[in-house]
Order: C-alpha cells, then sequence, then structure tokens
C-alpha cells in the first residue's frame, strides 16, 4: 500500500474518529480497523451502496476514469464531493506524451477531461500547496467573476472601482517580462509619446502643487517647521 493507498488510510482513520467511514479499495485487501470498514470497489456495484448511505464522498480522478457511470450517480444523489487533486497521475501522464501522435493526443485528452470533471463536479478540493491550487483553477477552470453593475449602490460602486484599481496595479506591478511588453507595445510610437507627455503633465502640476504650498505657508494656512 503505497502513495494514494497510504493517504487515503490516514484519511480514514482520522475521520474515522467523528463520522461513519467505509473506505474502498480498487483491489481485495486483509486489512481492517474497528473504526471503519474497507471494501473492495471491484465491483461497482460496492461504490453505489457506500455513495447511497454516506452524505460527504471523497475521490481521486483516477477512480472518475475508472468507473465512468458513478458521475451521474454522484451529481444525482446530491452528496456533497471532495475532490483530492493531490494525485499526479494526470498531469505526469501530460508531461510524458508532449508528441502530437494519436495516442498522445487521445489519452492527453483523457487526462485533461478527468481533471475538468473533477473541477466541475467538486464541492471542496484538497491540494499539495497553494500554487497547485492556482494552477488548477487558472488553466482547467474559468473562474473569472464581474460586478453586476445595473443598479450600485454608492458604497459598492466605490468598492467595486477600488478592488479593480487594486487589481489592476498589482498586475502592472508583476509584469516584469520585457519582451512581452515590448510585443505588447507594438513598434509605434504612441507609448513613448504617451508617457512623456503623462511626465511633462506631472511635472508641471508638481510646480502648481508647491506654488499652492508655498502661498499657504507665507499666509499662515499652513504650520511648518524647516531646518529640522
Amino acid at each position: 500500500m503505497l502513495g494514494p493507498g497510504l493517504r487515503y488510510w490516514e484519511f480514514a482513520c482520522e475521520l474515522s474518529r467523528q463520522q461513519p467511514v467505509t473506505l474502498l479499495t480498487p483491489n481485495d485487501s486483509q486489512l481492517s480497523h474497528e473504526r471503519f470498514t474497507v471494501r473492495s470497489y471491484a465491483d461497482p456495484s460496492v461504490i453505489k451502496q457506500a455513495i447511497a448511505v454516506h452524505s460527504v464522498v471523497i475521490l481521486q480522478g483516477f477512480t472518475l476514469f475508472l468507473h465512468r457511470e458513478i458521475l451521474p450517480l454522484l451529481q444525482a444523489t446530491g452528496n456533497y464531493i471532495a475532490i483530492d487533486l493531490y494525485t499526479h497521475l494526470d498531469l505526469e501522464g501530460l508531461e510524458l506524451r508532449p508528441d502530437t501522435s494519436e495516442f498522445a493526443i487521445n489519452w492527453n485528452l483523457v487526462d485533461v477531461n478527468t481533471l475538468r470533471e473533477q473541477i466541475k463536479i467538486g464541492d471542496f478540493f484538497f491540494c499539495a500547496s497553494e500554487r497547485q491550487r492556482d494552477y488548477y483553477w487558472r488553466q482547467l477552470r474559468d473562474m473569472k467573476g464581474s460586478f453586476a453593475v445595473e443598479h450600485p449602490r454608492p458604497n459598492g460602486l466605490a468598492l467595486y472601482g477600488g478592488i479593480c484599481a487594486w487589481t489592476l496595479a498589482r498586475a502592472h506591478a508583476r509584469s516584469g517580462d520585457r519582451i512581452a511588453i515590448a510585443a505588447y507595445l507594438g513598434k509605434s510610437d504612441r507609448f513613448d509619446l504617451a508617457v512623456a507627455d503623462f511626465a511633462e503633465s506631472y511635472a508641471d502640476q508638481v510646480e502648481k502643487d508647491f506654488e499652492v504650498v508655498q502661498k499657504a505657508i507665507k499666509s499662515g494656512a499652513l504650520q511648518v517647521e524647516t531646518g529640522v
């Protein structure tokens, strides 16, 4: 019992402290535990029986790949589905088949679709790290959202504007690829002229602000301490 087997044995040991648990294995097992039942799902009917008596199902995509018939059953029962994305089999398969042969294309589609199915049906997810979670969400599911701007309240609109500004600033701050930036700007001088115009206007505004501050100091409206 290696890898996923050990992982799910530990899952069962911990969860069975508070909940009834059935641990399903792909092959017959001689293992037993006083707090939970161990059964083989070589017979697909065992999976159906387990789903019927438990309210939460924890599984990996490999199980979905082997037993496609349980997907509609899971969706119909209303069970909470916790998907364990820790498995590396799908990504390893994609890495090992980079060619464009018919065999590679067909199996790569199987791996990608298996990953997509997991994310589509899952209510909760286990990941090895935040980095892995971010990869799955960014690459395999369109998680974009938006704001209902039809009838916004003033406070909500202000908050939305602030979030948009923060997101844009953060994205710009993280974009340091000079080649990508150059390709995006193209060969025209529009950006150069825009930056020059901004710099000139900004300098003019700084001079105006400085004059306002100086007048305020002279009039006594603004108290300052010099020579500190």
